[in-house]
């Protein structure tokens, strides 16, 4: 009796796709012309860092999200290490504070030369390119020199010889022309800069100078911020995972313009304070060192679970609540900060895609949010309470038009910064006025706004 055939064994989807590679890979070898798909082959052994970098660029022209928002997720899925993180960060955020000028120039070198114009993700390589570190171009030069066409070559070695850091957009600088004079151009040139990594100290557990010391042990290089008691800062990356961990379980990053505000606050042990804005909770936690009674509150609930996760206190109250409407007992509170949101002009060394995001119509819609978040903190205020009114921004209409409507409209008076009693911050005649500018080239930090009020 004859045998049965045997059945053929079936082939996963995995054996099958790594047969056809090979047939693949076979065949191209012995076939001229193959010169396409070994560019694309190439494009796909691209270094990892490099293809994250692409996915931020190709993922922000999909979406317009803020570049932050999606570095994280992206970066965090793909388990990078702190290190290649923030050189990803720093990387696209400098390809974006030149982002126009690129361009323009990328579009002229393809014209130029002709041909088929390069894809959108080949013309994203070869910004990233023009923009990479002397170190970066050390590591990635030769794993990309084959790969880009022509004109973006071209593109590529010119921009590197000649494009400076671009300015502000007209429009802006215009307005810090305005309101600044002939301190625009040093201010322009100071949020086109790399932040410097800034912290800030639990004063409860710890104090700088002790902090200072441990640092100088371990080789690590800080500086004190003069206009702040407890805070330090670095002119390297300084990530909180190479402090020592007796240092790094007593201090948090946050920018020094950001503490100096929480500091002008002035809050005594003995005062209920407001946090009416918290967000992400770094001046709630800087507030939180005083002793003072304190509630923070935000209209959103994620960033009220990430301030209560960030701050680790048990006595701060943390509320869920739309402080555009009446909210809280009337009355009730010594002291509050409004950090309000704004156009966020002020942190553009953080976040240079957020001018592709900014026009006339979001000022209006902030300047309407702030006005109303005024008008709650003056029913919350008790009388002789004061009122303190920040922005991260630098434009008038959220600042000095903001508070003049403030002191026509409202039972709040003007007082000088200094009957506050900030201790320990800034020389005596910066706090003898209402209201401060804080700008990166006079305090090495993000641009902010600050207004004093008392409640009569």
């Amino acid at each position: 009796m004859a045998s049965r055939p045997r059945p053929k064994k079936k082939r996963t989807y995995a054996q099958m796709q790594t047969r056809q590679q090979r047939a693949s890979a076979e065949k191209s070898e012995h076939r001229p012309g193959a010169g396409r798909e070994r560019k694309l082959q190439k494009r796909e052994a691209l270094p990892p860092i490099l293809i994250a970098a692409l996915d931020v660029l190709a993922r922000f022209r999909a979406t317009q999200e803020p570049i932050q928002n999606i570095i994280n997720p992206i970066l965090k899925n793909r388990r990078f290490g702190n290190r290649d993180r923030n050189e990803i960060r720093d990387w696209v955020f400098q390809l974006q504070r030149q982002q126009s000028t690129l361009e323009k120039l990328l579009e002229q070198q393809v014209n130029a030369v002709g041909g088929v114009p390069p894809d959108r993700r080949m013309k994203d390589l070869a910004l990233l390119l023009a923009t990479m570190s002397a170190e970066m171009k050390a590591t990635f030069e030769t794993k990309t020199e084959d790969l880009l066409p022509e004109s973006l070559l071209s593109f590529v070695q010119t921009a590197r010889d000649e494009i400076q850091l671009e300015g502000l957009p007209p429009w802006l600088f215009e307005k810090l022309q305005n309101q600044f004079g002939d301190q625009a151009k040093d201010i322009e040139k100071a949020f086109l800069q790399k932040a410097v990594p800034a912290f800030a100290i639990d004063t409860q557990q710890a104090d700088r100078q002790g902090i200072m010391k441990i640092l100088e042990e371990a080789a690590i290089e800080v500086r004190p911020f003069s206009a702040c008691p407890d805070a330090f800062w670095s002119a390297q990356h300084l990530p909180l995972s190479r402090l020592p961990v007796e240092v790094a379980q007593h201090v948090w990053p946050m920018d020094l313009g950001s503490q100096l505000i929480a500091h002008l606050v002035g809050a005594l042990p003995s005062d209920q304070v407001l946090d009416m804005c918290a967000g992400g909770g770094g001046k709630t936690k800087a507030l939180a060192r005083t002793g003072c009674k304190l509630v923070a509150t935000d209209v959103s609930n994620k960033r009220i679970i990430a301030a209560q996760k960030r701050s680790g206190l048990q006595h701060i109250s943390f509320r869920c609540l739309d402080m555009t409407k009446p909210q809280l007992a009337e009355g009730m509170f010594d002291r509050i900060l409004v950090d309000a949101p704004c156009t966020g002009t002020g942190t553009l060394r953080r976040h240079p895609d957020l001018l592709s995001r900014l026009n006339s119509e979001k000022v209006t819609e902030y300047v309407a949010l702030q006005k109303q978040l005024l008008q709650q903190a003056e029913r919350l205020v008790a009388p002789n309470g004061y009122v303190i009114y920040a922005t991260c921004s630098f434009l008038k209409e959220e600042n000095q038009d903001v508070v003049s409507w403030a002191l026509e409209n409202l039972n709040l008076s003007p007082v000088p910064l200094n009957e506050l009693r900030p201790e320990g911050v800034l020389p005596e005649h910066q706090l003898e006025q209402h209201t401060l500018n804080i700008l990166p080239h006079d305090f090495l930090s993000d641009g902010f706004f600050v207004a004093a009020f008392s409640k009569q």
